[in-house]
């Protein structure tokens, strides 16, 4: 499965921790704290991640949900594909660059890739820009793991922050909380117009919708932390679809939300990864 983003991991997996699984593993050399000052030093984040990227943006028309877990598994060995649509068109990364790279925490790294692609089907190209945000997470050993799946970033991108530790929220909030969660992305997802949430969303807040930029199909998984004092934090799956290839793709929000006394719900603010 996608692996559940768990909160042992501090992020852990995240970013997407990675939902519940166990990322590839790069080695690389640390340097002697005794030599060294702290410092962040990016570029085996980057690279690992601009590779991540290359084989997430690879697409071939046709390919089943069998030969793209296969194509992926370095990286996302337990990627669920379930609803899986092969693309309808060809798609290869060209250029692909460190757009930047943000520290949610000490040996957390999310990098920001700028990826231009070729789209094709038969002798007609075209070429297609995005971004994709990478979650690498370093370990105490000082190896590199990519803890979750991409998610594509629409302009402009989202906040980041490592989901939280606390505990799981009771079933009662789970169930006010997933019929709200799930028509707030529907709508966060679809949706241009700010107006549009704006029933949902806390007062004097503002939420711009993604505005179509992906399509919406599904919650693919719901986990929610009680932060106290009625705060809350839902870690959310969605199930979108990219227009580009029609591929079904895994996208992670963090969204932060208020339950008064009388269950009523409000959303304070979104973050992706």
């Amino acid at each position: 499965m996608i692996r559940k983003l768990t909160s042992t991991i501090l992020w852990i997996l995240l970013a997407l921790g990675a939902l519940g699984g166990v990322g590839t593993i790069a080695r690389i050399s640390t340097p002697n704290p005794s030599e060294t000052a702290v410092v962040h030093d990016d570029h085996a984040e980057t690279a690992i991640a601009i590779h991540a990227a290359k084989v997430w943006l690879t697409l071939t028309k046709g390919e089943t949900a069998e030969q793209r877990k296969k194509a992926v598994e370095e990286y996302w060995p337990d990627l669920d594909l379930q609803g899986w649509v092969p693309p309808s068109q060809n798609q290869t990364p060209r250029e692909m660059y460190a757009q930047q790279v943000s520290h949610p925490a000490s040996n957390f790294s999310v990098v920001s890739v700028e990826e231009w692609c070729e789209v094709s089907e038969g002798q007609a190209l075209q070429t297609r820009h995005l971004v994709l945000n990478i979650p690498v997470l370093r370990t105490d050993s000082g190896a590199l793991m990519i803890t979750a799946p991409p998610t594509i970033v629409p302009p402009p991108a989202l906040g980041q922050k490592p989901p939280s530790t606390a505990k799981n929220a009771p079933q009662d909030v789970y169930d006010v909380a997933k019929p709200f969660i799930s028509d707030f992305m529907r709508i966060y997802l679809t949706s241009s117009n700010a107006a549009d949430l704006a029933n949902m969303v806390v007062p004097n807040t503002t939420i711009q919708p993604m505005g179509g930029f992906v399509q919406f199909r599904q919650v693919a998984s719901l986990n929610i932390h009680d932060l106290g004092k009625g705060h809350y934090e839902a870690v959310v799956i969605v199930n979108v679809q990219d227009p580009a290839t029609q591929t079904m793709l895994p996208e992670q929000f963090l969204v932060d939300f208020l339950k008064d006394d009388k269950g009523h719900l409000e959303v304070e603010k979104v973050w992706q990864h």
